[in-house]
């Protein structure tokens, strides 16, 4: 291998591990927001659900009711966070693939 292709491998390499990073680091932002808003969703539901958990359309039986932001229906889809948790996993391993990749080359 040249020196240019060296070069070339190790600067694709450290690109690719910038764009992991910052997927892995996308994720895991999307995780933590999805957790605060089912967080929210638990405690309204614990706490005041005759108010709180109300979408629309639903009888109100005459209760004063705070109509529910279609993200706390989204937020609480047991298979999109099985599938987040899942990418989560993938970009984890993959940083740490690149990770162990540029070690092996001798960039830290």
């Amino acid at each position: 291998m040249s020196i240019d292709e060296a070069r070339q491998q190790r600067a694709m390499l450290l690109l690719e591990t910038k764009e992991a990073i910052q997927e892995l680091a996308e994720l895991i932002e999307r995780a933590t927001r999805i957790g605060q808003e089912i967080a929210q969703f638990g405690k309204w539901l614990a706490e005041d659900a005759a108010r709180k958990i109300y979408v629309r359309d639903q009888e109100q039986y005459g209760l004063p009711v705070d109509r529910l932001d279609d993200k706390y229906s989204k937020s609480v889809e047991f298979q999109q966070a099985l599938s987040l948790a899942d990418a989560i996993r993938m970009a984890t391993k993959k940083v740490a693939d690149l990770e162990r990749r540029k070690r092996d080359i001798g960039l830290s």
